[in-house]
């Protein structure tokens, strides 16, 4: 009961960090003046005809700006530690590595759930597809961001683990998901199974884009996340940080 007060107490001091910082205010003004007057034109009856075919993925640029924020900030919330010099100090303390790093995890699932409250109700204001915003549609869209949090938060963890850069975390992790979800498509083309649902690299950008994912889905994504999670667990137990 101690530990996992310890690991909730971490992780409300990392989630506090994020809004401690310039970027977060900026990159959610940037979302604001964009995404809002890209939404009113689709929403508006006029420009049906004008965006006919191409709706769906322009309803996904807001989405795709709100991922880009997950994956910066699930890479920088480990390598920050690196850049300011207390990394020696966080990793030796009385908490376990695990623990620190599961703190981590979960700062970013809640920064995920976060980002789905304001996607969920940006739209509202905007009455955007008004019929599917209900209560349910918001609880989903929640719960879509809280595992899409939870597997990248995870996934960026491992990646940021190995390389120190910023840069390099972020340019080898989307080079794999790019790579992962191509060899997916390929590999579901020709091996047509249920079981190939659990693999969360298939379609993965378009997650959030779904009302809704299959249960086989859901576990690929917990499980995957955990896998990750204790890799990077097992690099950095054997990275001498003292």
């Amino acid at each position: 009961m101690i530990k996992m007060f310890n690991i909730l107490r971490m992780s409300w001091f990392e989630f506090k960090k994020f809004f401690c910082k310039k970027a977060i205010y900026i990159y959610l003004i940037i979302f604001c003046l964009f995404a809002g007057p890209l939404l009113n034109k689709l929403a508006d009856p006029q420009n049906i005809e004008l965006f006919e075919g191409k709706i769906s993925h322009i309803k996904l640029l807001p989405v795709v700006y709100l991922v880009f924020m997950l994956f910066v900030y699930s890479i920088n919330i480990l390598l920050e530690d690196y850049r300011n010099g207390t990394m020696t100090f966080l990793f030796t303390s009385k908490m376990s590595r695990a623990e620190i790093l599961f703190s981590k995890v979960l700062a970013i699932s809640s920064l995920g759930i976060m980002l789905g409250i304001i996607n969920y109700f940006f739209n509202i204001c905007l009455k955007f597809n008004l019929r599917e915003l209900n209560y349910l549609c918001g609880c989903n869209i929640i719960f879509m961001y809280l595992l899409f949090s939870w597997f990248t938060g995870n996934y960026f963890l491992f990646i940021s683990s190995i390389f120190k850069s910023r840069f390099a975390s972020f340019l080898v992790g989307i080079f794999l998901l790019l790579c992962m979800s191509d060899i997916s498509l390929v590999i579901k083309n020709k091996i047509s199974s249920a079981l190939f649902e659990l693999n969360p690299f298939d379609n993965f950008m378009l997650i959030l884009g779904e009302n809704k994912i299959g249960p086989l889905k859901i576990i690929g994504l917990i499980s995957f996340g955990v896998i990750f999670f204790w890799l990077a667990v097992i690099i950095f137990n054997k990275k001498d940080l003292s």
